[in-house]
């Protein structure tokens, strides 16, 4: 069959490591597999969130685990809209779905081997894979380790050695402050991780008692935007003063070094610009280890042995660069 370049999707692929607090001297890939073998059926691997419910739809052992995550709302409608382009306004419905099943928010197809943790999204954000990898432990009855389990990210090294190198001449944040409003809110115990998350948190106190303000819609157009920069002018006029700015040097190194470790690939892979003293820009979508790819179609989705496929690829890829052993 001859594929056309509209058949596939274009798509990230991402390396994450597992890790959590503890005395228990397992893998992830290790415990997943008791878990599944334990727990056999999908009803079994399904976790309930506030926003519906995420479920190891299926699984493949080979060489690591092979996981496929999906995400929906039982019972929820879709909405559909008419066809017939003669008509002077077309109608737009609601639609449950077919009996014995429901409509998918999206889906994540994820490869685990050791600790590694590779994964392609698809309509689902990466806290969904994460809240499966912690419950699913959980149910096996290691709740010190899903209480402190995190996917952590691992930097592109080349990046932060300019940023070392170099130093820091300013930090250009920008967001938009309804995305910045739903990674706050999908935190645990509701506290605001990252700088643009905070601001969007703040903003939201502001408005609190005005109920037509309170809520942030995606409709508002909004845009975080910030800039730290270090002030080179005052610097020159100070030169006599022993360690004059020094501390503001320091203060935007650490803040680029906090934005490298929290960066959220859900959110605009321009969501901060780092400016080295060198006039080096280093934008969001290269700080994490990441790799674009096209996949094969499947709905709204793709192909799960294509998502598969590349996520292997992907991990010989790194391990021949030595990417994960630094």
């Amino acid at each position: 069959m001859n594929l056309k370049s509209s058949d596939y999707r274009n798509k990230k692929l991402y390396y994450r490591r597992a890790q959590w607090d503890g005395k228990v001297k397992r893998t992830l890939e290790s415990l997943i597999a008791e878990a599944h073998k334990s727990f056999p059926t999908v009803g079994e691997r399904t976790f309930i969130k506030s926003t519906g419910e995420v479920r190891c739809a299926s699984d493949k052992v080979d060489k690591g685990i092979y996981l496929h995550i999906a995400g929906y709302k039982p019972g929820e409608s879709t909405s559909t809209i008419e066809v017939d382009r003669g008509l002077s306004e077309s109608s737009v419905y609601t639609e449950i779905p077919p009996t014995g099943k429901d409509y998918l928010d999206g889906d994540i197809f994820a490869y685990v081997t050791g600790n590694h943790v590779l994964f392609c999204t698809s309509g689902l954000r990466e806290g969904n894979l994460r809240y499966y990898l912690q419950k699913i432990i959980g149910r096996l009855g290691h709740i010190e380790i899903e209480q402190s389990f995190s996917l952590m990210k691992v930097a592109n090294t080349d990046k932060i050695a300019m940023i070392q190198k170099e130093g820091v001449k300013e930090i250009k944040l920008n967001v938009s402050l309804y995305e910045a409003s739903l990674v706050h809110a999908n935190k645990k115990a509701n506290e605001p991780s990252g700088i643009c998350a905070t601001v969007a948190n703040e903003l939201k106190a502001i408005f609190s008692n005005d109920p037509k303000l309170s809520q942030i819609s995606e409709l508002e157009n909004l845009n975080v935007g910030l800039s730290l920069s270090f002030d080179g002018a005052s610097a020159r006029k100070n030169t006599k003063k022993a360690d004059f700015g020094e501390n503001g040097k320091l203060r935007l190194l650490k803040t680029a070094e906090a934005l490298i470790r929290d960066c959220d690939p859900d959110l605009d892979e321009d969501e901060f610009v780092i400016i080295t003293n060198k006039q080096n820009e280093i934008r969001a979508s290269e700080i994490n280890i990441t790799s674009p790819v096209k996949i094969q179609k499947h709905g709204k989705s793709v192909s799960k042995i294509g998502a598969w496929e590349n996520l292997r690829a992907y991990y010989n890829g790194l391990k021949e660069l030595g990417s994960l052993s630094k």
